[in-house]
């Protein structure tokens, strides 16, 4: 037995069948093919929620798109008291770094029956960042041939993480400006097109920055024109740019997060990659004085790792149209407030060459397009961080 999932002429959309290249939009009603005698527990196995039997016209979602096509399937080769098996999964670029590790976590809670695995070459990732269950292939997006084959498997979605990342690398000199570009848009080209190949609508999010707002004064919202002072900042507004034409040309369904200033559980407290909230973390669990660049005046938006974890698996379900979203909290914090949540010890340093006076998000297009907003406040976030041995 075969699902036929038809067109509802009364709204006038289009649906192609699981062989096709996708499953287009939103208000569909299946045709009737023996759906009624799933038990609730089958559906909820795929993914499906309560009620399908008995509402036919549904208002469908991108994970339900999946799970249908995983019916299709399940009719035709298992049957009801058989098995079923279709070749979708998730992949997550860049997955043993500090935000790839608990954006793995949180898809292993949102699709727990859904193969996800991680494409990493550990340059600054960590394989115990990775959760137990999660595949790990250690390789580079550089590398189109590994690359390729990943993706022919990951068609619930693809989350690009993987960059040569932060600011202050890309400044210290032109050859490591260079490596840094050449990498992070070598790698994204790499994976459009390996979307693009398997000739499937294919969810994919990309980690874009809020390094693109440059020094416009806060709030920043999506709209305003980039300011990129840093080459790294030039190549993840790049990235943005690539993945927009091919929405336009090429029909891509994808989504860029520009992340603020991201902190928790397994963030960089040392080396070029470290973070504000890392680095005087560590200095007040060892009883060092805080060392705070500049005067303390500049400000950013403070976002836990937890909230942008859901962010991004909240993106595969939308149906993106290549547009920003910022993710952020919408409140800003001084880097002296922060410091003084943390420790009285604290001495001044030389002001950065190069840094941003203000970062601050307006948080609209997040509510609005992903249904999500942040849960956890700086205060509670680092005193938790303070606490954890």
């Amino acid at each position: 037995m075969a699902i036929d999932i038809q067109r509802d002429r009364r709204i006038g959309m289009t649906c192609d069948s699981a062989d096709s290249q996708y499953i287009s939009a939103r208000g569909y009603c299946l045709a009737d093919c023996g759906i009624s005698e799933l038990m609730e527990s089958n559906l909820a196995d795929l993914g499906l929620g309560k009620g399908w039997s008995k509402n036919p016209l549904h208002e469908i979602t991108m994970s339900e798109v999946s799970a249908l096509l995983r019916l299709e399937y399940w009719f035709a080769f298992g049957g009801l008291t058989g098995s079923y098996s279709y070749p979708m999964g998730i992949l997550v670029t860049g997955g043993a770094g500090f935000i790839g590790g608990h954006t793995l976590r949180q898809l292993q809670k949102e699709y727990p029956n859904t193969q996800i695995r991680c494409l990493d070459n550990l340059s600054t990732g960590y394989r115990n960042n990775i959760p137990n269950g999660i595949e790990l292939i250690e390789g580079d997006v550089c590398d189109f041939r590994i690359l390729s084959g990943l993706i022919n498997d990951s068609l619930d979605g693809v989350i690009h993480l993987a960059a040569d990342s932060r600011v202050l690398p890309s400044l210290q000199s032109p050859n490591l400006a260079k490596k840094s570009l050449e990498s992070n848009l070598n790698g994204t080209l790499n994976v459009l097109t390996a979307i693009l190949e398997t000739g499937k609508r294919i969810p994919f999010v990309y980690a874009g920055s809020s390094t693109a707002y440059g020094d416009h004064k806060a709030p920043q919202g999506e709209d305003l024109l980039p300011r990129v002072q840093s080459p790294y900042s030039a190549g993840k507004l790049a990235g943005e740019m690539m993945i927009r034409s091919y929405v336009i040309t090429f029909g891509l369904w994808a989504t860029t997060l520009r992340y603020f200033q991201v902190y928790g559980p397994g963030q960089p407290s040392e080396g070029s990659y470290a973070l504000v909230t890392g680095i005087f973390l560590s200095q007040a669990k060892e009883g060092a004085a805080l060392t705070i660049e500049g005067d303390g005046s500049q400000s950013r938006d403070f976002v836990h790792v937890f909230d942008v974890a859901r962010a991004n698996v909240s993106a595969l379900k939308i149906d993106g149209k290549g547009e920003p979203i910022n993710i952020g909290t919408g409140k800003s914090h001084t880097v002296k407030n922060l410091a003084d949540m943390l420790s009285p010890n604290q001495v001044f340093l030389p002001p950065r060459k190069i840094d941003l006076p203000a970062t601050q998000s307006t948080t609209r297009r997040a509510k609005e397009l992903l249904s999500w907003e942040s849960t956890i406040t700086l205060e509670d976030g680092m005193t938790e961080l303070l606490n954890m041995k």
